[in-house]
């Protein structure tokens, strides 16, 4: 197949999808809020350490320790809702293109079903369609959450600022 050829069948996918956009999006987003909650945690560690230990602060100290275990516990739980959203997405979706796949088979001349059994059938829905939801799950949706990776080498350039 040719490059244009895979964009056109992306595309008539994400057609189908269409009605599922929300689920995506809410996904996105909270993605997004877990990854940046991911950074506070070593710059209110490295505060403890280099300003809240020498003063033997312990009011301060346990602020902090308040503060990143309420960022632990609201990334925890936007990473599981997260979760429900990216399910509830592969699992519409799939329930979408099986129902069409088998109403399309039901439309199909005699001569074609008489050609093909019954096991072909199964299994190349259940096989095809549960690719589908790898290639949903890997391909299709987990991209947004690569995107919003932190690269490591912005460590260095906070580590610069803050010196």
């Amino acid at each position: 197949m040719k490059i244009k050829e895979y964009i056109s069948h992306y595309v008539n996918f994400l057609k189908l999808c269409k009605e599922f956009y929300k689920y995506g999006y809410w996904s996105a987003v909270l993605a997004l809020v877990a990854i940046i909650l991911q950074l506070p945690g070593p710059f209110l560690t490295k505060y403890a350490i280099d300003r809240v230990f020498p003063q033997k602060n312990m009011a301060l100290l346990n602020t902090i320790v308040l503060g990143l275990l309420l960022l632990m516990v609201f990334k925890i739980l936007c990473g599981f809702l997260n979760e429900i959203l990216l399910f509830l997405f592969r699992t519409r979706a799939i329930m979408k293109i099986q129902l069409r796949l088998f109403a399309h088979i039901e439309d199909l001349s005699v001569a074609f079903h008489n050609e093909k059994t019954v096991g072909f059938f199964t299994t190349r829905l259940g096989q095809d369609t549960a690719n589908l939801q790898g290639l949903i799950a890997v391909a299709g949706i987990g991209d947004h959450k690569t995107l919003y990776n932190i690269n490591p080498s912005y460590k260095n350039l906070f580590d610069k600022q803050s010196s």
